[in-house]
């Protein structure tokens, strides 16, 4: 018996040393975004604050969205600026394309719009931020065309 409990109190020291292991060199203060369709509009607008604060650079990426669902992209840094989008436009379409070896830019192209490359929303150091900007935005764009889903309870945690 008093083996067991030896071995028991080995494996889980060697699992703990392991997991802590594991976090050597990524940082600590940010966590990852956990994404669900379940979010209402504002924990996907701050999940998108939250990426778009990070940028690429310089760059810094601002959201908001008022209540007839256009959406506000406010850039600072490089060239900065303002857009106002239509985010419950059906058709609307988001892109990430890759721009050399680390930048990963997210553009809105609204149809009909006079600009056929679309609007930048977001340029991003890494393909993992890109990718899940683009997925809050499809889902901002379906709870603006949902009424019910507007207020909804909120995202997980």
């Amino acid at each position: 018996m008093r083996c067991w409990h030896t071995l028991r109190r080995a494996v889980l020291t060697v699992t703990v040393m392991g997991l802590g292991a594991c976090a050597d060199g990524y940082p600590t203060e940010d966590g990852a975004l956990v994404l669900s369709h379940a979010m209402n509009r504002e924990a996907t607008l701050k999940a998108m604050n939250t990426i778009g604060h990070h940028g690429y650079l310089e760059h810094r990426w601002r959201y908001s969205l008022d209540d007839d669902c256009q959406m506000r992209v406010r850039s600072r840094g490089l060239e900065g600026g303002e857009v106002t989008l239509p985010a419950a436009t059906p058709g609307l379409l988001t892109r990430v394309v890759v721009a050399g070896d680390v930048a990963h830019l997210v553009f809105l192209h609204v149809p009909g719009a006079a600009s056929k490359g679309g609007t930048l929303v977001l340029g991003a150091a890494n393909g993992f931020d890109a990718g899940q900007m683009k997925w809050l935005i499809d889902h901002l764009g379906n709870i603006c065309r949902n009424p019910d889903a507007r207020s909804g309870s909120g995202g997980p945690g």
